[in-house]
């Protein structure tokens, strides 16, 4: 009976020590928030916007991961590592992702409800990543996402961002890599910032 007790508290002081995802990635942001303008005025302000912008980013996911899991089985917040792209629209503010670990892979773009005149809010639509149904039948187009998504693959942030810098635009989309990966029961994580970049599109046969 003593060993079964003992065995269950080890169990239990187990698990509590294994993160999540969700966890780990918002004590990631929280930790830079804290340092970010720390100098500057009015720096409460920005860190509550921060924070509930960071708030709501952790709703989406956990809505996100827990509607894959109930579908397939797999949970992305328990997952040993993972790797999430977003790029985000500077005018509208909206953002398209694709989230992946191993062979499960989530994509997904935020749009604009509008619920009254005077109000809207951000919904998911399940979409493409990489949009093919524009490419012509034997032809192969190369774009920046396709680029973007073949150095993310490789974890090269650092030619990420020197593409970005030598290929600049300004009405195009930032983009923001996180990479995750779970360490004696905690996340790593690192991210990589890539200015609105934009490539020229390459056309071949396939």
């Amino acid at each position: 009976m003593r060993l079964n007790i003992l065995l269950s508290l080890l169990l239990v002081g187990h698990f509590s020590t294994s993160q999540t995802f969700l966890d780990g990635y918002k004590n990631f942001r929280l930790d830079k928030i804290k340092t970010l303008n720390s100098a500057k005025k009015q720096v409460k302000q920005d860190d509550l916007k921060r924070i509930l912008l960071l708030n709501k980013q952790i709703e989406q996911f956990d809505t996100i991961f827990k509607s894959y899991y109930g579908k397939t089985g797999f949970d992305f917040n328990n997952s040993d590592s993972l790797t999430i792209v977003y790029q985000t629209e500077i005018e509208t503010n909206l953002s398209d992702y694709i989230i992946w670990a191993g062979k499960d892979t989530i994509t997904y773009g935020e749009s604009w409800f509008e619920e009254t005149l005077h109000s809207r809010k951000k919904i998911i639509q399940y979409k493409p990543f990489l949009d093919t149904t524009q490419r012509p039948k034997g032809i192969k187009v190369i774009d920046e996402r396709d680029s973007l998504m073949t150095l993310v693959s490789k974890k090269d942030c650092e030619t990420a961002q020197r593409l970005s810098k030598e290929n600049s635009v300004f009405d195009a989309m930032s983009s923001t890599i996180i990479f995750a990966k779970k360490i004696k029961g905690q996340f790593i994580i690192t991210e990589c910032h890539l200015q609105p970049f934009g490539f020229i599109p390459i056309w071949r046969k396939e």
